[in-house]
């Protein structure tokens, strides 16, 4: 009973993070979440994966092309946690008790598109900002 309910809690952890990242594509920049990504220094986190490639980097491409890439990073980031979260349910109706605690290791990967998600956001909103202030001069 105790396994039942660990396996309940990640699947619903995942669940959370499937709902929480698709807003992230569509919610408009604020200058308040930007200064929340700013507390919570997402940008170093951002450099630390990136390898050093700040926003400064996307202007090779045209500005248009780098917001749809990361609204379809987005996008992805969420569908594959969602494939996650069905592994981690389908893994629950097997009787092979270690698939099922070797399902409970798909939390690490969806976890961590999340972070992903909240990355792709931070510079979404950065981008858009800036975007803001150059039309308003």
């Amino acid at each position: 009973m105790i396994m039942q309910s660990l396996f309940l809690i990640s699947s619903l952890i995942c669940i959370i993070l499937v709902l929480a990242s698709f807003p992230l594509m569509y919610l408009p920049a604020t200058k308040t979440e930007l200064k929340y990504w700013q507390k919570l220094k997402v940008r170093k986190l951002r450099h630390w994966v990136t390898k050093k490639r700040t926003e400064k980097w996307a202007y090779k491409g045209t500005i248009q092309n780098v917001v749809e890439r990361a609204r379809k990073n987005i996008a992805w980031h969420g569908f594959l946690t969602f494939t996650f979260l069905f592994l981690m349910v389908r893994a629950q109706f097997i009787d092979n008790l270690a698939i099922q605690h070797a399902s409970q290791l798909l939390l690490i990967p969806a976890i961590g598109y999340f972070f992903g998600s909240i990355i792709q956001r931070q510079k979404l909103v950065i981008i858009l900002i800036r975007l803001q202030k150059m039309s308003s001069l």
